[in-house]
């Protein structure tokens, strides 16, 4: 019956430490990277259809799909993607963008740099 204890005890422990160690690692409080370049991929998203001619003809290429980096010298996020959407005489139009953002809190971002490519 002790040993059974034992090894009980030992698992028990075992589980314990490793929660311990999983909260200390995971108690970062700032978003990660990952989650910042999904953000600024949406954000960039709102950015630029502030600028098309029918806003909500807009559909935005899958943000898991895009081409998205961060500048850590200059703490600056990159997108470069596509929007489908109607011109002015309603035909659809793939238009490609890059946007350079900067997160500054609070679930805000300042849009640095926005290129348009017709």
């Amino acid at each position: 019956m002790k040993k059974k204890n034992k090894i009980i005890l030992g698992i028990v422990g075992f589980c314990v430490f490793f929660i311990v160690i999983g909260a200390l690692i995971g108690s970062d409080e700032t978003p990660s990277t990952d989650s910042k370049l999904m953000d600024a991929c949406y954000m960039s998203q709102g950015f630029v259809e502030d600028r098309l001619r029918s806003p909500s003809s807009a559909d935005f290429e899958n943000c898991y799909d895009a081409v998205l980096s961060y500048l850590p010298d200059e703490d600056i996020y990159t997108v470069f993607t596509y929007v489908d959407s109607q011109n002015g005489f309603g035909a659809m139009l793939r238009t490609y963008y890059y946007t350079e953002l900067k997160y500054i809190g609070s679930e805000k971002w300042k849009l640095i740099d926005l290129e348009i490519y017709d």
